[in-house]
């Protein structure tokens, strides 16, 4: 799969429980922040992207904070060339930032080509879905690295497979939908964005 032919098409979806909740979810599409103005049970998609991006969910920030999310324009080129050490400025840049969302998780994947490297702190959760079956992050390379005096960890870089899809999620996913009710809804729903929506209403009925 070489980087001229590879596109990133990239869905968001929330559903709030309640809109008087203290601390909320939030999301970075590549440099667009739809999280940060959704109302109930809205989904955006951005457009497609050539070749590379950044992608992240975010949970338990205070909804004055959300649009903050954004200090990852700043830092956006770097992460997807530099890696590392670029994520770990960005983020020390965004906590110096949140004043009220000192416990918020999060989790970005930085693609460039074919390659992929996600990052990830707290309760959100990173899965691919790969040949019919959904996998953990975890699972890509066996193994991830503490960065940041262990205020987040990351998983080594990883090559995609043709047809892969990457799902972001908050901790409520995980808690509510196996990985075998996940590749189901992957498997028979057409495209990312009823996906997605699909993905958020089941863990919400459940």
């Amino acid at each position: 799969m070489s980087e001229n032919k590879f596109n990133l098409r990239s869905t968001a979806c929330s559903m709030h429980c309640s809109a008087s909740r203290e601390f909320t979810d939030s999301f970075y599409l590549d440099s667009m922040l739809p999280g940060a103005y959704l109302s109930d049970n809205t989904q955006t998609e951005a457009s497609p992207v050539l070749g590379k991006g950044v992608f992240a969910v975010f949970s338990q920030l205070h909804p004055s904070e959300k649009s903050k999310v954004s200090v990852i324009n700043e830092y956006k080129s770097s992460i997807i060339n530099a890696g590392n050490a670029a994520v770990n400025a960005c983020m020390e840049n965004l906590e110096d930032q949140l004043v009220r969302s000192k416990n918020y998780s999060f989790a970005m994947v930085k693609v460039k080509g074919d390659v992929a490297q996600i990052y990830y702190k707290g309760d959100c959760t990173v899965y691919i879905y790969r040949n019919h079956k959904v996998i953990p992050l975890t699972d890509i390379n066996n193994k991830t690295q503490k960065q940041n005096n262990g205020k987040f960890s990351f998983t080594p870089e990883f090559k995609f497979v043709n047809n892969d899809a990457i799902i972001l999620c908050t901790g409520g996913v995980k808690e509510k939908l196996s990985q075998n009710v996940l590749a189901h809804i992957m498997a028979n729903t057409s495209g990312s964005k009823a996906a997605a929506q699909s993905i958020v209403l089941s863990a919400n009925e459940n």
